[in-house]
C-alpha cells in the first residue's frame, strides 16, 4: 500500500527552493537518559548530564483518537475510518539568562503532536515530509536565516515577510 502526503514542494520559479538545515541534535539515549517515569501511553525521561538546578526531560506520550477529522475542515466518507493516534515529544528545559548582577533561570517548553489516522498506512518517511514542512515554516522565504523568522515570531510578528 502506498501513502501520498498531499504537500506541494516549491516550483522551480519559486524563491524557496534551497534547504536551509535545521539539523536535530544528536541524542545519545544510553549515556545520557534515564527513564523518570513510565506509564501505559507514556514515558518521561531525564538528562543526567543537565545540572541538578536546571533539569531537562523529554515526554513521550501516545493516545488513541475517536475522530481525526474533529476540528478539520475535512469530512468523513461514509464507511471511513475515523479514528486515529495522537503521538506527542515535548521537551522540558531550563534557560538561564546571565547578566552583571546575576543569573535568572526561566522554564522553557516545547512541544510537537502529530495526530495521524489509522485507516491510513503511514510509515517513518511519510512523517518526516510532515515534519519538514512543519520545521520549514519557521523559516523565511528563500536561503533566509532560521533566525529571521523565529525573531519575528518572538516579538508577535506571525505572518511571514513575504506575504
Amino acid at each position: 500500500m502506498s501513502t501520498s502526503i498531499a504537500l506541494e514542494t516549491p516550483t522551480a520559479t519559486s524563491p524557496a527552493t534551497t534547504r536551509t538545515a535545521l539539523d536535530p541534535d544528536p541524542i545519545n539515549w544510553g549515556a545520557d537518559y534515564r527513564v523518570k517515569l513510565e506509564k501505559a501511553g507514556e514515558v518521561i525521561v531525564s538528562n543526567i548530564k543537565a545540572p541538578i538546578d536546571a533539569p531537562e526531560t523529554i515526554r513521550f506520550a501516545w493516545s488513541e483518537i475517536s475522530d481525526v477529522f474533529k476540528g478539520s475542515s475535512l469530512k468523513a466518507a461514509p464507511g471511513q475510518v475515523t479514528d486515529g493516534i495522537s503521538i506527542l515529544a515535548q521537551l522540558n528545559c531550563v534557560g538561564i539568562n546571565s547578566g552583571q548582577i546575576g543569573s535568572e533561570s526561566f522554564p522553557i517548553s516545547a512541544h510537537l503532536v502529530l495526530k495521524v489516522p489509522k485507516g491510513m498506512y503511514m510509515d517513518s518517511s511519510d512523517i518526516g515530509v510532515i515534519l519538514s514542512r512543519l520545521l520549514g515554516s519557521i523559516y523565511e522565504t528563500k536561503d533566509a536565516a532560521f533566525t529571521d523568522r523565529v525573531d519575528a515570531v518572538l516579538r508577535g510578528i506571525l505572518t511571514p515577510k513575504d506575504l
